[in-house]
């Protein structure tokens, strides 16, 4: 079975990425570290909740991550990739966030918390291309840890919104990561049923044969 570099999660992450790249007068596009980080969560976060709806399904892997493959592979497939999160990972403690700026953390060989790198490395640039590459990736693990224990993800989605006090929630903004002024707080079933409704909407235009597996 194959992954690849298409399907829902691909226009999600390019849509993303192209509503918040700078185009200097001078040089190439960019995006800055605290710009990707919040749409790397975003984006880790609609691939749990759909694969946490759909976990069942084959059509969900071919019509989201664009995986290919015969009957059971796409199971296969998103076990493969979510073994190493669950290993690697405290999971039970984690909020969508945390889990990306963990394994960004991990990647760079930076040891302390992401908070503090994120601080230290908020205006580091990346290209458009790389932005929009990781934001499939992280698409693609929400997928795979969503299909293989769904009971993570609710418990996961009500620490990432789960409401703060002012000044903690201003202590986050001031290192740059990108949330609103103000905490808004939506519930599981609403946050699913909005993702949803977005997923299957491309899914009956684009490719209507999962369209009608996902909704059978």
């Amino acid at each position: 079975m194959s992954s690849g570099f298409s399907g829902y999660a691909r226009v999600m992450a390019r849509m993303r990425v192209k509503r918040q790249v700078c185009v200097p007068l001078f040089g190439a596009p960019y995006l800055k570290l605290d710009q990707c980080l919040a749409i790397w969560g975003y984006s880790f976060q609609v691939g749990a909740i759909l694969g946490a709806k759909y976990s069942a399904q084959d059509a969900f892997g071919y019509a989201f991550v664009g995986a290919t493959g015969p009957p059971g592979a796409v199971a296969d497939f998103f076990s493969e990739v979510a073994k190493p999160i669950v290993a690697e990972c405290d999971l039970e403690s984690m909020t969508f966030g945390d889990y990306v700026g963990a394994s960004m953390a991990r990647m760079a060989g930076y040891n302390g918390d992401w908070l503090l790198m994120a601080r230290e490395r908020r205006m580091s640039k990346l290209r458009p291309e790389r932005a929009e590459g990781w934001a499939w990736r992280y698409s693609s693990d929400g997928a795979a840890l969503g299909a293989t224990h769904p009971h993570l993800i609710r418990p996961m989605y009500e620490r990432t919104y789960a409401r703060v006090n002012e000044e903690e929630w201003e202590q986050v903004r001031s290192i740059g990561v990108d949330i609103p002024p103000k905490q808004e707080v939506f519930s599981y079933e609403l946050a699913e049923s909005t993702e949803d409704a977005l997923f299957l909407e491309y899914c009956k235009e684009f490719c209507p044969e999962h369209y009608s597996a996902l909704t059978a």
